[in-house]
């Protein structure tokens, strides 16, 4: 009931503060909590800049079994602090021992991309396409800065003209 009360106070009512009053509440009087809380918690912490607390809480969330979206917050953690470098450590440890291979490599892609290695990152976010994984909008317009940086401003014109369509047409 408190991680569900932390949770709709801060995703809904945009209350940070109360949302971590009831998931501290949850892990206090819980002895058997639920990743989901944990999760949350990392939310909370992430969104007022408290990067550590958060990748703690999202390291949490891995060790419960909420594997996918504890890597992409833990991972996007060390996006917000640039530290592209331990993010792919990360990644490359985290993802061999479980089967995450879509957020390895997309989350892997773009951290060199981050790191200005248009290359490298063209050649994960191939193993990404050859895969049989789509990019999410969202992500379209760091596809089209790699495709801008390697000479293609054809390509990234028409990924972001799609992309500002897509937007456009869903907001």
């Amino acid at each position: 009931m408190y991680c569900k009360l932390g949770q709709i106070y801060f995703d809904k009512r945009n209350d940070v503060f109360k949302g971590l009053f009831y998931l501290n509440k949850s892990v206090e009087l819980n002895r058997y909590n639920l990743p989901e809380v944990f999760y949350w918690l990392g939310m909370c912490y992430l969104y007022i800049g408290e990067y550590e607390r958060a990748k703690n809480n999202f390291l949490r969330t891995i060790e419960l079994g909420l594997d996918g979206l504890g890597i992409e917050q833990f991972s996007w953690c060390l996006t917000l602090q640039r530290k592209h470098k331990e993010a792919l450590i990360f990644l490359d440890t985290i993802c061999k021992l479980e089967d995450h291979e879509r957020i390895f490599y997309r989350e892997y892609w773009y951290h060199i991309l981050m790191q200005g290695d248009y290359i490298l990152a063209e050649k994960y976010y191939q193993k990404f396409r050859d895969k049989g994984y789509e990019l999410q909008p969202q992500w379209k317009v760091m596809l089209a800065e790699m495709y801008f940086q390697t000479g293609r401003e054809k390509e990234a014109q028409m990924i972001l003209e799609k992309t500002l369509s897509f937007f456009e047409n869903h907001l």
